[in-house]
């Protein structure tokens, strides 16, 4: 755990509450700063206490005034302005805030780049605190200003940072250490610590000169030229330039010259707006007569178009009224009505009382017995042969006989179990018996789409499909010519008799082209016209043939797909044809994998 040490150079004063002493005066006036790891103060806290009053650094060189000045420069100023070290006369860089923080002591020399780097006290695992404690004595309140530092790489790059303050006295050692490892760790403890954490300057800044009383940025800049300042050479410029705000007269003149020109232009502007309201005023006068009367007549206007709807409103209160007085009569005669029905029934009633009475006086009394008798035993006869049946049929279905009512539901319950079991099964039959119908229904077609392709493969000398030769057929009688005017490209050509080893490979590379109609250019107009004219149901590709096309030859070599094709030489689009196959089989034919590898 660290300790707080005094720094020995500080010269003894007065305790601020001693008796006899002097009073502080008014004012945020510094109380104590305290540095950890800053500079050569290293692992050790260091306490500066002034209490309020004025007191004095002293020491050798080298032992660490600057350090201590410059600490309270970077707890005040933005890291631009700072000059470090300016105060021991050093040269502009020879300390930066990544000296300070890492605490570079002294410089070693690399032999393999024969250049000298610093050497620091600290690494990438430790942190740097600078704390200052600003005290009003007279009003006894108290600001916190604090910056933490630390370096995420301690070979390159300048320290992280964050600011905090609070409205109560801090220390180092309590509020500083003792955190862990992590600096998210020490953010959250100052955070529970109602202290207020900060990422960036100018929000700490704003909230520094506010708990200070500070107006502008200009008080700052001039304790950054004073704190060092070690001679003064003219004091008139000193003052003008440093602590009194900057003026610029003739820009004042002009805005004065600028505002008086503007208020004569505003008071002609006043000047003639009077005269236009005295010019206008019987004409504003006239206007508000007529829109007086405008109003008037809006009014009148708009009485009478409420009219209608005033007149609606009282008629509908009279039907209102009518229509209470119509339910009331309708629920007095439904009354009365509901008096006659029960009168009526009254009146049935003692008719059946009188006509049992008089029954009962003879014989007809047990003759509705003897007929009921006979009803009741009918219906037990039925009841015991659905009795009888009902038993029969749970023993053919294995289930127990029925004893009771209880046995009654659970037969019941089973009986519409396996309804449902049978209906679910009697339900997945006929699911699978209509697949079933589905499938066959698609292998007739099928079948039949198949025997008719074999019989039109019986009947022609080329593998074009049966579909497509009907439809040329249609398509030639249409146009009015010969089907063989229009050939397929593949009954034009064939894989030579030596070759047929590659016959199927041919087909299957020039199976599209092969299906392909040839127009030619005579009849196409009339081809594509009838093509166009109606819905196929398939696919047809079809090209114009010129009538005349250069004379083409195939090659001969047979390592290539074209030397293994030749193509009838009767055929009226042969160079046609031949000039389409040298661009559509340019392919070398390997007959093993070692000659394809190759």
């Amino acid at each position: 755990m660290s300790t707080t040490t005094p720094v020995s150079a500080l010269i003894p004063r007065q305790p601020a509450f001693a008796a006899g002493a002097p009073a502080v005066g008014p004012g945020f006036r510094l109380s104590r700063l305290e540095v950890l790891n800053w500079g050569t103060f290293h692992r050790t806290i260091w306490a500066f206490d002034v209490d309020g009053h004025s007191a004095l650094l002293t020491g050798g060189v080298g032992t660490g005034k600057s350090t201590l000045v410059d600490a309270m420069t970077t707890l005040l100023l933005p890291a631009s302005k700072i000059a470090y070290n300016k105060a021991a006369g050093a040269e502009v860089k020879e300390r930066n805030l990544r000296s300070y923080v890492l605490g570079y002591h002294r410089s070693e020399r690399v032999e393999a780049t024969n250049s000298t780097r610093p050497v620091g006290l600290r690494g990438s695992s430790s942190h740097s605190v600078i704390l200052g404690v600003f005290t009003n004595y007279t009003l006894g309140i108290h600001i916190t200003l604090a910056q933490v530092f630390w370096v995420p790489d301690a070979n390159t790059g300048q320290p992280d940072r964050f600011y905090v303050t609070a409205d109560e006295p801090m220390s180092i050692a309590t509020h500083f250490t003792d955190f862990g490892t992590d600096i998210n760790d020490l953010r959250q403890r100052l955070r529970r610590g109602k202290a207020t954490i900060h990422t960036s300057y100018p929000p700490y800044a704003k909230a520094l000169r506010r708990g200070l009383g500070i107006p502008s940025d200009q008080a700052l800049d001039l304790f950054h030229q004073t704190v060092s300042m070690k001679a003064v050479g003219s004091l008139d410029e000193f003052v003008r330039e440093r602590m009194l705000e900057p003026f610029n007269a003739k820009a004042e003149v002009d805005k004065i010259v600028a505002h008086f020109n503007a208020l004569t232009a505003s008071h002609d502007e006043v000047v003639r707006a009077k005269a236009m309201i005295a010019a206008l005023g019987p004409i504003v006068e006239a206007c508000d007569s007529c829109d007086g009367i405008q109003r008037e007549i809006d009014t009148l206007q708009s009485r009478r178009d409420i009219l209608p709807v005033f007149f609606a409103q009282h008629r509908e209160r009279i039907l209102r009224r009518r229509d209470k007085q119509l339910r009331t009569r309708i629920q007095e005669l439904v009354e009365h009505q509901r008096r006659r029905k029960a009168e009526q029934q009254r009146l049935r009633e003692m008719a059946d009382t009188l006509q049992r009475r008089i029954d009962g006086a003879g014989g007809e009394k047990l003759l509705r017995l003897d007929v009921s008798i006979e009803n009741l035993g009918r219906e037990r006869d039925q009841r015991r042969q659905r009795a009888a049946t009902y038993e029969g049929w749970l023993e053919k279905a294995g289930l127990k006989p029925v004893t009771d009512a209880l046995s009654f539901h659970e037969r019941s319950e089973q009986i519409t179990e396996a309804r449902t079991r049978d209906a679910q099964q009697d339900q997945r039959a006929r699911e699978e018996l209509d697949r079933l119908a589905v499938e066959r229904h698609n292998n007739t077609e099928e079948s039949g789409v198949i025997r008719r392709e074999i019989t039109s493969l019986q009947n022609q000398r080329s593998s074009i499909p049966s579909h497509l030769l009907d439809l040329r057929h249609s398509l030639a009688a249409a146009v009015g010519i010969s089907a063989d005017e229009l050939p397929f490209a593949g009954e034009l050509m064939q894989v030579r008799d030596d070759e047929a080893a590659w016959a199927g490979a041919a087909e299957r590379v020039l199976r599209g082209f092969a299906l392909s109609l040839l127009v030619p250019e005579a009849h196409y107009t009339q081809v594509s016209a009838w093509v166009n004219g109606r819905h196929l149901g398939l696919r047809l590709v079809y090209y114009k043939v010129p009538a005349h096309t250069p004379a083409v030859e195939l090659p001969q070599d047979r390592d290539l797909l074209l030397g293994k094709l030749e193509i009838r030489d009767d055929s009226w689009g042969r160079d046609w044809l031949a000039a389409q196959l040298r661009s559509r089989a340019d392919y070398l034919c390997a007959a093993d994998m070692d000659a394809f590898t190759r």
